[in-house]
C-alpha cells in the first residue's frame, strides 16, 4: 500500500497531537481526552480505509477508554484549575 506525502504530513501532525494529549495527561488536563479521542477517531477511520480491521476495532476500545476517562476526571473534579495557597495541590490530581 502506498501513502502520499499528504497522508503521510496527516499522520504526523495527528502523531504529535497524541503526544501533546501525553503531556497534558502528565500536566494533570482533563483536555487531554478530548484530543486523545480526536486522535482516535481519525486513526480509526485510515484503519478502515488501510484495511487494517482489527486495529480500528481497538481505535474505537481505545476512544470508548478515553471518554470515559474524561467523564471521570469531570465527576471526580480532576484536571480543574483551582485557585490554591499551596505549592502542591493535590486535590487538582488524578490517584
Amino acid at each position: 500500500m502506498h501513502i502520499g506525502l499528504v497522508e503521510e504530513a496527516l499522520d504526523f501532525a495527528v502523531a504529535t497531537c497524541c503526544k501533546y494529549a501525553k503531556w497534558l495527561n502528565i500536566k494533570g488536563k482533563r483536555a487531554c481526552f478530548l484530543i486523545w479521542f480526536a486522535c482516535s477517531i481519525y486513526w480509526f477511520v485510515v484503519d478502515l480505509q488501510r484495511e487494517l480491521y482489527s486495529q480500528a476495532f481497538f481505535c474505537i476500545l481505545t476512544a470508548c477508554f478515553q471518554a470515559y476517562g474524561f467523564y471521570e476526571w469531570k465527576r471526580k473534579r480532576f484536571g480543574e484549575d483551582q485557585q490554591s495557597t499551596s505549592p502542591l495541590n493535590l486535590e487538582s490530581q488524578p490517584s
